[in-house]
């Protein structure tokens, strides 16, 4: 026994004395046979030896550039007839592409993939190769692909004419397109001329179109025009969102009369088909995902007056979102409005509103007491048939205030204590009650309760502060509103001296 072959030998002999369960796989290729070995077993598989591939493909399969093959693999025992059921496979391909691969076999051991002739440089053997790799096995499905006798394009376009994605979209990645957007597919079919090999248009030829999913129609368009071309007109569900799979192929061409002039009569050359996926989405307003512009936003104090921002204790704001689409006002359409930690029309839950005849929607908007900081209003459909999110911050301001003492706290001393509260709505301030707090002294009115006085239209405080003889350094003032008056405690740094 070599070392290598000794050494595996004591690494499976590790697994089974671990309790993992043990699979023995033949290494061999589709349908074929060969030295066994055994290996871990994968998870969700099955303990089946002798694992062998086949796949459904005739032999001598021939496709023609952007044609569809479907093939179906199957993993089995040789011996038992087993299937290789929910096993773990990965593809390899040359020549075009999977369209979604699957990642395991299903309960019955069968995968089924989708390849696409997406690359028309390509010409001659082709294949897609299915890798399962708990057993190192490796199937090939073999088939060739051709240069067609004619060439099926495609572009993708708005209404308008504007270019979505140019040749050649077929088999290309799926195109997003908004639900309530019809979108043209422009065909263009074109030949090698027999003598020259040089491209030249089709006319006259027909395509014939199968849509699948949120769309679905079958018909034939054309003729082509002078130019090779033949124009479909997609209209999504108005109401389905999800996958179009619209598949065309060239039907009616006549290609094939001597010296490639055509004969009258249709041919059955080769001729490449299309596939282009579209993928539905909700439509997505003008503003979606767009901030709320400050001219948009509103302050009023208590009494209803108009001020400018932040927004400060007892004062409320209106906030106005537009649901256009397309510059088309959505009128009377439901949108749910909540606050991170405020409130919308004196609710703390979110709540519908339906907007105005222009697209309009607008709301009240007031800050919890206490709250200090950004806090913001997000707006959304309520229907979720409209792709509209927009987001409003509002700036919002707690009882901060100045102070200033007259003379400077010394140790023993005696100070008169000047509060200005500044961010605060003032008419809403006067003849608040205010307790004010301290350490290292004491104010001369016991308790130390203050009422807020109109001096100068500025909310003022107006105290005398006592210093504890012997204490000096760091100090903290603090003001809190007893009387319920949505602020919290403010606390303030001072220091005194001895």
């Amino acid at each position: 026994m070599s070392a290598r072959t000794r050494s595996a030998a004591l690494r499976l002999i590790a697994l089974a004395a671990a309790g993992a369960t043990l699979l023995t796989l033949s290494l061999v290729g589709c349908g074929g046979s060969g030295n066994s070995t055994t290996v871990p077993l994968p998870p969700g598989g099955v303990a089946i030896g002798n694992l062998v591939c086949s796949n459904n493909l005739p032999q001598q399969t021939v496709i023609a550039h952007g044609q569809q093959l479907v093939i179906e693999f199957t993993l089995t025992d040789v011996n038992t007839a087993v299937p290789g059921r929910l096993l773990p496979v990965s593809f390899d391909v040359v020549g075009g592409t999977l369209l979604t691969p699957p990642t395991a076999t299903d309960g019955a051991g069968h995968v089924v993939v989708t390849f696409i002739a997406t690359d028309f440089s390509f010409v001659g053997a082709a294949r897609v190769r299915l890798i399962q790799p708990g057993a190192r096995l490796e199937c090939d499905a073999s088939f060739l692909i051709q240069q067609p006798a004619c060439i099926l394009r495609a572009r993708v376009l708005t209404l308008a004419d504007t270019v979505v994605v140019p040749e050649d979209a077929c088999g290309g990645a799926a195109v997003q397109i908004e639900r309530h957007l019809p979108h043209k597919i422009r065909y263009r079919i074109t030949r090698p001329n027999p003598v020259t090999q040089v491209e030249e248009p089709v006319p006259g030829a027909f395509i014939h179109v199968v849509a699948q999913g949120v769309l679905f129609l079958d018909e034939e368009i054309g003729p082509t025009d002078a130019s090779g071309e033949a124009t479909l007109i997609a209209v999504p569900s108005p109401t389905g969102v999800g996958p179009i799979t619209i598949v065309a192929e060239v039907v009616h061409v006549d290609l094939d009369g001597p010296q490639g002039v055509p004969d009258g009569i249709d041919d059955e050359l080769p001729c490449n088909t299309c596939t282009i996926v579209f993928q539905v989405i909700n439509p997505i307003c003008d503003a979606n995902f767009q901030p709320i512009v400050a001219s948009d936003i509103d302050y009023f104090t208590a009494a209803g007056v108009p001020r400018t921002a932040p927004l400060r204790p007892g004062e409320y704001a209106e906030v106005t979102a537009y649901y256009i689409l397309d510059g088309v006002p959505q009128a009377f359409r439901p949108v749910l409005v909540d606050a991170v930690d405020g409130f919308v029309n004196g609710s703390a839950f979110p709540v519908v509103v339906l907007t105005g005849a222009d697209g309009h929607v607008t709301v009240t908007y007031t800050a919890r007491d206490g709250f200090e900081g950004n806090d913001t209003l997000v707006f959304r459909d309520n229907q979720g048939t409209l792709q509209c999110t927009q987001s409003a911050t509002i700036s919002v301001v707690t009882c901060d205030f100045t102070f200033d003492f007259t003379p400077d706290p010394v140790a023993g001393g005696q100070s008169l204590l000047v509060i200005q509260f500044n961010s605060v709505d003032p008419s809403t301030l006067f003849g608040e009650s205010v307790s004010l707090d301290v350490q290292g002294g004491f104010f001369t009115t016991q308790p130390p309760d203050y009422t807020v006085l109109n001096v100068g239209g500025v909310p003022t405080v107006l105290a005398t502060l006592n210093i504890t003889p012997g204490f000096f350094g760091p100090n903290v003032l603090s003001a809190s509103f007893v009387s319920g008056y949505p602020c919290e405690t403010v606390s303030k740094a001072f220091s005194v001296s001895p």
